[in-house]
């Protein structure tokens, strides 16, 4: 595996967390409900519904034709949701040191949990300062004595996003596997937090995979509609809070002409382009998923897929290893 194909991997993280990355906002209120932002993770207190293991590819193409790999990395995704309509996701990515070149070790982790006009936000993700491959080479031979996670929580309450954000140090370098202990050292949070807050506009929906749920949601039931109501999705944006900002999610295309074998089910799916915009900064992220129509992987990510630079792919599949609800697909 060559070299090229590590940043990959550091670069679907910052893809995936990027509506984490900090933002100059409102002055610190003195009310802010401290407590409520350093509490266990988001959805904790929730069933869990569904799980889903992901394996990790990267892709490089030097020249014409991509060369890649099939195990760099893994990832899995929670839901969880309860009789009074609150809902949960978690995203945990990352790669394996022992299967990445130079045992490169970065990952993230995303928990959110709404429940109507409230909601609860985690983000830690593995803090690296490299923009290019020849600093991520030099981080790596000069070594590091202390290892840092970029960490944020955000509260949503009474129409107000407030957001609390600081690097947690550790002298040990944690990979994903080691989610719950970077999770434990972060509920203290710091005395050293940065404490921000943002007004939330009407319509607006809160945290990132909660959006992107609802927008597969919207498009299989578009696709199931009738073609004319799929085509006319095509374009509609949703706008997000995550954090200490405002975003926007579009579905840039979608369609379901593609189908292929789901973890050993038959079934239709959806390929669908999306595109998130920070709405302070401006900049755009463009990514592609796959999801199931019906049965027990509707609106499930089949495959998720990224590529920060022309010759630059990372994906995310899932695996067969997969926990299915109770009751569903004979579980």
């Amino acid at each position: 595996m060559t070299p090229a194909r590590a940043v990959a991997i550091a670069q679907l993280l910052t893809a995936l967390t990027a509506a984490a990355t900090p933002a100059t906002l409102g002055a610190l209120q003195p009310e802010w409900d401290l407590e409520r932002l350093t509490r266990a993770r988001p959805g904790a207190g929730l069933p869990v519904v569904r799980t889903h293991r992901y394996r990790m590819a990267g892709k490089v193409r030097p020249f014409l034709f991509w060369i890649g790999r099939d195990e760099v990395g893994a990832a899995q995704i929670v839901w969880r949701r309860d009789a009074n309509g609150a809902v949960a996701y978690e995203l945990l990515i990352g790669s394996d040191p022992t299967l990445a070149p130079w045992s490169l070790n970065r990952w993230g982790y995303i928990a959110e949990e709404v429940h109507g006009s409230e909601a609860e936000l985690l983000g830690i993700i593995s803090k690296s300062e490299e923009d290019s491959l020849g600093d991520l080479r030099n981080t790596l031979d000069q070594g590091v004595e202390q290892f840092a996670f970029s960490t944020i929580r955000t509260t949503v309450v009474s129409g107000v996003s407030r957001a609390s954000l600081w690097a947690l140090r550790s002298e040990h370098d944690f990979t994903f596997r080691d989610v719950d202990a970077v999770l434990a050292l972060a509920e203290g949070g710091s005395d050293e937090a940065e404490l921000q807050e943002e007004p939330v506009p009407a319509g607006a929906r809160l945290g990132f995979l909660t959006t992107v749920a609802e927008m597969l949601h919207t498009s299989i039931e578009a696709h199931g509609e009738s073609p004319s109501a799929a085509k006319a999705l095509e374009g509609h944006s949703i706008p997000y809070v995550y954090a200490d900002s405002l975003h926007d999610l579009t579905l840039r295309s979608h369609d379901t002409t593609r189908k292929q074998q789901l973890a050993g089910f038959p079934g239709v799916v959806v390929h669908g382009k999306f595109e998130t915009r920070s709405r302070l900064t401006g900049k755009k992220t463009r990514f592609e998923i796959i999801y199931g129509v019906d049965g027990c992987f509707a609106e499930v990510p089949v495959s998720i897929a990224y590529r920060p630079r022309w010759w630059l792919q990372v994906e995310l599949l899932l695996a067969t290893d997969t926990d299915q609800p109770t009751g569903a697909c004979g579980g």
